[in-house]
């Protein structure tokens, strides 16, 4: 299912939905993985890399759990260490920006939750 990457809006695809998927499927064993990659890959094609961002975030809404709490809790979990030397965001923590997207569209009704992570 993975896509060939030619250029940075590759990266915000399904290639991105599997990275994801994998990471949440450890945490939270009734997250469907296969769904949630076959629904951003369905509809990401056109798409600016700021707008398959956004997709993908909503996606996460879609398949996480309704709680926002409980999902902002799956989201952490998965987030790994600190990235201790600041450097990297855009070739190996580029999979964070859904996640942000996700905090952001999603958390202003939770601020202290949301401030938190």
């Amino acid at each position: 299912m993975k896509e060939k990457i030619t250029r940075m809006t590759d990266y915000f695809g399904v290639n991105l939905a599997i990275v994801l998927a994998e990471k949440i499927s450890l945490i939270y064993k009734n997250f469907d993985k296969e769904k949630f990659a076959a629904t951003v890959k369905r509809n990401c094609s056109g798409k600016t890399l700021t707008q398959r961002v956004e997709f993908i975030a909503d996606c996460l809404k879609l398949h996480l759990s309704n709680d926002y709490k409980k999902a902002v809790a799956i989201l952490i979990k998965i987030m790994g260490e600190e990235n201790q030397s600041e450097t990297g965001m855009f070739k190996e923590y580029y999979w964070l920006m859904p996640i942000g997207k996700f905090i952001e569209k999603y958390g202003l009704e939770h601020y202290d939750t949301s401030i938190k992570v």
